[in-house]
């Protein structure tokens, strides 16, 4: 049996496979964040810390899937069937990522400022001291954490499915090249650039 080797190529024309992979990648880590997050809103004594940091990963994680940018942008006219419950569940989760998330507009988040006084044995109040305070609650009920994880289930399965489809249309392609392509083929994959601000080479796409 002869031996299996990788090669990276950039297919003739262009092709969704790559971004549809970087989708799949983080429904599955929204997925996973939301089925942690899912068992630790149950226990007493909640590591809030880490709760919130679940439920704003898994936020995140699932939005930038339909954000503009360098990569693919997802589409709920384009994705698989959903349903009346599941469209309100994207639109919440949409609106909780991006009033509250990325820009502090709503009242899942409040401060106000207090002012601290001592009442005398008469009645008498002086003020001593001005303070603020923080309330904020988590976003995502256990309920709606476990209906966003099967959301992003639904999605990976979709995701799936356009993966192997555009595989399968470029596999003649590849089959085409000769020996000696593939053999010069570079091995190992293109490693992350640290850098934030070094934006992707391809234009963004839409499916």
């Amino acid at each position: 049996m002869s031996e299996l080797f990788y090669g990276r190529w950039n297919p003739p024309g262009a092709t969704t496979l790559p971004d549809l992979e970087g989708c799949f990648n983080d429904m599955w880590a929204a997925r996973d964040f939301c089925a942690r997050l899912e068992g630790l809103a149950s226990l007493a004594g909640q590591d809030y810390v880490l709760l919130d940091a679940l439920e704003t990963a898994a936020l995140v994680r699932y939005c930038r899937c339909f954000t503009t940018g360098k990569r693919l942008r997802l589409r709920l006219e384009g994705g698989p069937q959903l349903t009346a419950e599941e469209s309100r569940l994207h639109e919440r989760i949409s609106a909780v990522r991006d009033k509250h998330v990325a820009h502090p507009v709503n009242r899942l988040e409040t401060q106000s400022v207090y002012v601290g006084f001592q009442v005398g044995p008469l009645g008498q109040a002086c003020a001593t001291a001005v303070s603020t305070g923080t309330r904020s609650g988590l976003s995502l009920s256990a309920c709606e954490a476990s209906a966003l994880a099967a959301l992003c289930a639904k999605w990976m399965e979709w995701l799936r499915d356009e993966m192997n489809a555009e595989g399968s249309r470029l596999l003649p392609l590849a089959q085409a090249m000769s020996a000696e392509q593939l053999l010069a083929l570079p091995r190992g994959p293109v490693e992350p650039c640290p850098n934030p601000s070094k934006v992707r080479p391809n234009g963004p796409s839409a499916v």
